[in-house]
């Protein structure tokens, strides 16, 4: 007969010797046998279970031995409040460690009511939180460390796991179901406005969908950022990028997944996704990628950059105002005034010219008188000098005749061209 230890499914803690009947017949939870009894009722009891057990169970020699040799223990008991409790002692068999009976001293001074031996020696480990946390007896297959030894079963305590609104993780820890919180997710968890239609209800809050962050996920990632809590860096270099997927939209004038390709001669736009009205730009220009407009070269400006730079470069009528037109009219006006006074000028000039050549009729007849009647020459006895003085004036006195404009109309002119140029 050897002690046991168990919690049954009502909670009830059981210390001490059970039968078949015991074992089969009850609703436990957790049962665990080991050898010797250590506590009961707070007080030592080595002695007395030392006489009252098998020995069967352990390796160590006789019971004797095995009560007083120092060598590594481990106990499991409870306290007066009902927290299943275990203790373990560093030791090496016959080396270092405790006996039984001060095993059994050092569990009632933590607080032990019941307690049992559980296995010893190199068997001994204790580990928490899945992290060891003893020294070991037995040697590593290098011998200048100390390793835990395979064992067939082992002791575990956790806390009660009863969760509300979850289920338990091997560790015994309640994992709540979504809206729900705290040790045995009893508490609903409030998320406000819904989450912002941007998340679900987790276990601590908002749990926020790809591209939006805040308690109640209604914070958009900022610029350059995208994807679940906003933590993926964009690389879209002439664009911005989705704050959920990461898709690049490029800025006008810029393609390419990662906006890094200038649009194709002709287009323009967002994407580059539009075709230029005037492609080439009558071939005097370019089309701006962003706009779409016409830059066009130095000698040329227009929407198509069909039009010549000057003051009067490719002017219509059209573009002519009613001033410039009265102006040029008064041009004209004054040419065609200069023209009438050269024209007068010269016709007055030959009709002196002709007159002064003809003698007066008084003058013939005095001079006839005077000279007796001398008898006329006929026209084939003339010379060549008396026919020509007898004609129109020659070339060499037309040169001497002023046809230039008269002064006021040269004046009036040269202000007009004056004001003409200025324009």
């Amino acid at each position: 007969m050897n002690p046991n230890l168990g919690i049954l499914k009502n909670g009830t803690i059981v210390t001490g010797y059970l039968t078949q009947e015991h074992v089969t017949g009850l609703e436990w939870q957790n049962l665990v046998q080991g050898i010797i009894w250590l506590v009961r009722e707070g007080e030592n009891y080595v002695e007395y279970s030392q006489v009252m057990e098998c020995g069967d169970l352990q390796e160590t020699g006789s019971m004797d031995r095995f009560v007083d040799v120092i060598s590594a223990r481990t106990a499991i008991g409870h306290d007066k409040e009902g927290n299943v409790l275990m203790l373990h002692v560093d030791g090496k068999t016959d080396a270092r460690g405790v006996k039984l009976t001060e095993l059994a001293d050092l569990l009632i001074t933590h607080g032990f009511v019941n307690a049992i031996n559980l296995d010893g020696g190199g068997s001994a480990s204790a580990v928490y939180n899945n992290t060891l946390f003893n020294y070991p007896s037995d040697h590593c297959e290098e011998k200048a460390y100390r390793c835990e030894r395979d064992i067939s079963a082992v002791v575990c305590v956790h806390p009660v796991c009863e969760c509300m609104h979850g289920s338990c993780d091997d560790m015994w820890r309640c994992t709540c179901d979504v809206g729900y919180t705290g040790v045995r997710c009893e508490e609903r968890v409030k998320c406000e406005m819904n989450c912002s239609l941007h998340g679900a209800c987790g276990k601590d809050g908002c749990v926020c969908t790809a591209g939006y962050v805040g308690r109640s996920c209604h914070i958009q990632c900022p610029e350059g950022l995208y994807g679940l809590g906003c933590t993926r860096t964009c690389i879209c270099t002439h664009g911005t990028c989705h704050h959920v997927t990461g898709a690049c939209t490029c800025n006008s004038g810029w393609t390419g997944d990662t906006c890094t390709h200038p649009c194709p001669p002709n287009t323009w736009g967002v994407d580059c996704a539009s075709n230029c009205t005037y492609p080439n730009c009558t071939h005097h220009g370019v089309c701006d990628a962003v706009t779409g407009d016409c830059v066009c070269n130095t000698d040329y400006i227009g929407s198509k950059c069909d039009k010549a730079k000057g003051p009067w470069a490719n002017r219509s009528l059209a573009d002519v105002s009613v001033r410039e037109i009265g102006m040029l009219a008064l041009l004209i006006g004054l040419i065609a005034l200069s023209l009438l006074s050269i024209s007068l000028n010269v016709y007055f000039y030959l009709r002196n010219q002709k007159l002064a050549s003809r003698p007066s009729r008084g003058a013939n007849r005095q001079t006839i008188t005077s000279s007796n009647r001398s008898p006329k020459l006929r026209v084939a006895d003339m010379t060549a000098s008396e026919h020509q003085q007898r004609q129109i004036p020659s070339q060499t006195q037309f040169k001497e005749v002023n046809i230039g404009f008269p002064k006021p109309l040269i004046k009036i002119s040269a202000k007009f061209l004056f004001k003409l140029k200025s324009l």
